[in-house]
């Protein structure tokens, strides 16, 4: 058996385009629905209009930090400030319209200007007056939300400075007083002298970072492009997104449908579904479409030692006909060789009528042998299991025919469930005919299984096409 995975490996362009050629309607039918239900969308959302308006982000100092290092404007992180719900109910506030914060997002797209510092806001809205109010709403809710959060971190650095205020109080004004009662000119007047002036000069940088935080400018930018003007939404991006969208859809469909279709179809299939590979591809005459055999593969790997004589079976699942013109197709395909082929049951009506023979009497030995009329070397062995096959009996007319024939094609009538599977040990290899218009990939497998455990030796397939 081969891996499907190996199959799939190999696959190449052509490949693809053979299934969604294969798999054309699928395609059609898919591509077809999504650029309708596309095309009712556009028309069902009506006219829309977009506004832009575009804000220049400056940095806003970072309170309680240190002030020699200057600060920086991330547009990565700003885009997402502006385009959080934080944002959108600052902008749902100043509008006092009754919209969710989600649903005023829902229009917007903001985009970060490469090589500059400012923030693109655009909005999409069913009317112009709409799409401007809203486009410059969220450029002035940006600032609104950077202030807000700014002012919230002037306000706890401001708390927590004030505490160190009072807390560097405290300890001067316990300085103040130890150093009144120790002696003057004594060690400990000195380093509480020392002291002292450290929290003097801690208090005075505390104070001026505290005068300092009334000067931190919170606006963080401005707007430099208002949203003054609006302009409709065109259709024809839209339409194109639509239509990629519905090849891809299209062939993912055609491609899901083949790959769980389980029909045999052409020898690929046979390898994607694990199956004996194809030693031919033939027409329902046992012919390729340039009325040769193409057996060549086949009769290589049936190649045998001088002297011998060969046996293979010949099963299929559909009708008769096909495993017979196949059987038919092998034979003629010699060239040379002393060759007979061995018809099973009612499988000698459609080898007859292929060889242009009539219908013989059956000898006292239970089966008759006929030379073809229109093909030398070629014997055809009719009578065999009219009332039933036997084993045995196939066995004795094998053993006999081996005598005087290089090459036994046995050909037996479709192989089901109840199939004479006791028969596959009899020959040197087993083919197993295909046929591409009915036979499905379940089972198949189930037939090849099956006389592998009987004990055959499956080689490889015909498929009829």
């Amino acid at each position: 058996m081969i891996n499907q995975d190996q199959v799939a490996e190999n696959d190449t362009i052509g490949d693809y385009f053979a299934v969604i050629l294969r798999r054309w309607v699928t395609f059609v039918i898919v591509v077809g629905l999504v650029c309708v239900l596309g095309a009712v969308w556009i028309i069902g959302s009506g006219a829309s209009r977009t506004a832009s308006a575009s804000v220049l982000v400056e940095p806003i100092a970072e309170p309680c930090t240190d002030a020699s290092k200057p600060p920086e404007v991330n547009l990565a992180n700003e885009r997402e400030i502006a385009d959080s719900l934080t944002t959108a109910e600052v902008v749902r506030a100043k509008l006092g319209t009754s919209a969710s914060s989600s649903s005023l997002l829902s229009g917007l797209v903001i985009e970060a200007l490469p090589d500059t510092e400012i923030l693109r806001f655009t909005y999409t809205a069913p009317s112009g007056r709409l799409a401007k109010e809203r486009a410059q709403g969220f450029a002035a809710g940006y600032f609104g939300a950077r202030r807000s959060a700014a002012v919230e971190k002037i306000t706890d650095c401001r708390e927590r400075l004030d505490k160190d205020v009072t807390s560097l109080g405290s300890q001067l004004a316990t300085n103040i007083s130890s150093t009144e009662l120790s002696p003057v000119g004594s060690a400990q007047r000195a380093q509480l002298t020392a002291e002292r002036t450290g929290i003097e000069q801690q208090m005075r940088i505390t104070q001026e970072r505290l005068v300092a935080l009334r000067s931190v400018n919170t606006l963080g930018g401005r707007i430099v492009k208002s949203a003054l003007t609006s302009k409709p939404v065109s259709k024809t991006r839209q339409l194109i997104l639509i239509v990629a969208l519905s090849l891809v859809l299209g062939a993912v469909a055609a491609f899901l449908r083949d790959r769980f279709d389980t029909r045999i179809r052409s020898t690929r299939d046979l390898l994607r579904a694990g199956l004996p590979s194809a030693f031919a591809e033939v027409d329902s005459t046992g012919y390729s479409a340039n009325s040769r055999g193409g057996y060549g593969r086949l009769r290589a790997a049936l190649r045998t030692e001088a002297g011998t004589s060969s046996a293979i079976l010949i099963v299929g699942s559909d009708t008769a006909d096909c495993t017979a013109a196949v059987t038919a197709g092998i034979a003629v395909s010699y060239r040379g060789t002393r060759r007979a082929i061995v018809c099973v049951g009612t499988t000698s009506i459609e080898i007859e009528k292929l060889l242009g023979m009539g219908s013989g009497e059956v000898g006292e030995g239970g089966w008759i042998v006929r030379p073809a009329p229109t093909h030398d070397w070629l014997s055809v062995v009719t009578g065999i299991g009219l009332n039933g096959t036997s084993a045995d009996e196939l066995r004795w007319c094998l053993d006999t025919l081996r005598q005087e024939f290089d090459l036994l094609i046995t050909v037996i009538e479709p192989l089901g469930d109840d199939g004479p599977l006791d028969l596959a040990p009899l020959f040197d290899a087993v083919v197993v005919v295909v046929a591409a218009s009915t036979a499905r990939s379940p089972e198949i497998a189930s037939i090849v299984r099956n006389l592998q455990e009987a004990g055959g030796s499956v080689i490889g397939s015909v498929l009829v096409v």
